[in-house]
């Protein structure tokens, strides 16, 4: 999850995990991080949450502090084809026609 400063200043952590906080572009904080913490989110940047529960996957790479980042904002569930034959639009299963 992405928390931007539209957000607030902060953000409570609900779930543990790993926060990184970026600002100006660049990785400058990257912690574990516990259920009642709070995250400084800074005005020319965002913090990203990632939960333990993918964390602990085999494919997680923790991001390196200096690391430079771009945030590109996408809707891919706004109209995703599942190779099931179906789609998502805004988050629902609907059948496709041919």
């Amino acid at each position: 999850m992405v928390y931007t400063p539209a957000f607030g200043g902060s953000v409570p952590i609900k779930i543990d995990g790993t926060a990184a906080t970026v600002a100006g572009g660049v990785i400058t904080d990257v912690r574990a991080v516990t259920a009642g913490e709070t995250v400084a989110i800074p005005a020319n940047g965002y913090v990203m949450v990632f939960g333990s529960d993918f964390t602990s996957t085999a494919w997680y790479r923790e991001p390196a502090v200096g690391t430079s980042v771009t945030l590109t904002r996408t809707d891919r569930f706004r109209h995703q084809r599942l190779p099931h034959g179906g789609d998502h639009r805004h988050g629902q299963r609907r059948p496709t026609s041919g």
